[in-house]
């Protein structure tokens, strides 16, 4: 599945890492709150204020060992980088699994208010389209975008099946991208794990093709009234590779337009994201942890009480 993390599901619906401080973000919360933090750490503040915010990193991240954070299991969880949810209130019904924590990704005060109360984490700012018509459509850079893909000469491609060398490609550019390039703690999909998603129907390929050639593709995942694209890549090696990014964003949001759907275009490239028509909203990881020992709740509750502490400066490097 994930060849960063063992994960298992023993009920439908329901993810549960299988070994302890595994090393993806969507599975361990002490990768989110140590490595992966001080990454964007890194790539967001300067000075004095990211000294201090990696020595807090480290603390927590310490905290979060010693208090058995990633001892949980994850509802409606695909593993994929955004969880969408259909219904979050059953989800959270019935009895909490034994000795953990039962955790709800990927909300937002903007699709969830009715259930955001108990141990709330907030971690990261996404970018919501809400009406593509509306909000996407009209801007100049959506335009320019889609005026840039008319003239390219490149071909479009909309995949349920792939075939093995259209597999290798897709991996290998979402690889170069996402674990090369970005973070070796994003999801580092298995092969077999992306083609069982496909035969599911929880993802779809869109690509931009050149002589037959994959030179950019995005995965997307949609669910309820939402389109997500939790992958995607582009040839780096192309010469208009800068563009490739620009005009891959198209064919998902196309493709939302014509379901009737709203965007999640996850975290990241503020300005990119702004510009065209999205806004930012806090994600929270909601965690039902009241049938655990008291010691275990304090770690949770403790982590949860700052991270909500530090959510306006959360908000203010991810908008900025």
């Amino acid at each position: 599945m994930l060849a960063n993390a063992d994960v298992t599901f023993p009920i439908p619906g329901l993810a549960a890492p299988s070994r302890a401080h595994n090393e993806c973000w969507v599975t361990s919360l002490t990768t989110l709150l140590g490595p992966v933090a001080r990454e964007e750490i890194r790539r967001e503040m300067t000075g004095p204020a990211a000294v201090a915010a990696r020595i807090l990193s480290h603390a927590v991240e310490g905290f979060a060992r010693l208090t058995g954070l990633d001892d949980a299991v994850y509802a409606g969880h695909d593993l994929l980088t955004t969880s969408l949810h259909d219904d979050v209130a059953a989800r959270l019904a019935g009895p909490p699994p034994d000795g953990k924590a039962l955790i709800v990704r990927s909300l937002t005060r903007h699709r969830h208010a009715d259930i955001l109360s108990g141990t709330l984490w907030p971690v990261r700012v996404v970018w919501i389209i809400d009406d593509p018509a509306r909000d996407w459509l009209p801007r100049r850079d959506v335009r320019r975008d889609r005026q840039r893909l008319a003239a390219s000469g490149l071909t479009r491609g909309h995949y349920t099946t792939l075939t093995a060398p259209q597999l290798d490609r897709v991996m290998t550019l979402y690889r170069r991208l996402y674990i090369t390039r970005y973070s070796r703690h994003n999801p580092d999909y298995r092969p077999g794990y992306v083609r069982t998603l496909l035969a599911d129907g929880r993802l779809e390929i869109l690509t931009l093709e050149r002589a037959g050639e994959i030179v950019a593709f995005c995965a997307i995942h949609c669910k309820a009234s939402t389109l997500s694209i939790p992958m995607l890549g582009y040839d780096d090696a192309q010469p208009d590779a800068d563009a490739l990014y620009r005009m891959i964003m198209v064919p998902p949001i196309d493709a939302a337009l014509a379901r009737g759907l709203n965007v999640n275009l996850s975290a990241g490239a503020a300005r990119f994201k702004r510009n065209r028509g999205a806004k930012p909203h806090v994600e929270y990881l909601l965690i039902r942890d009241e049938h655990l020992p008291a010691w275990r709740r304090f770690g949770y509750r403790a982590t949860g009480w700052l991270l909500r502490l530090l959510e306006p400066k959360l908000i203010k490097v991810a908008t900025q």
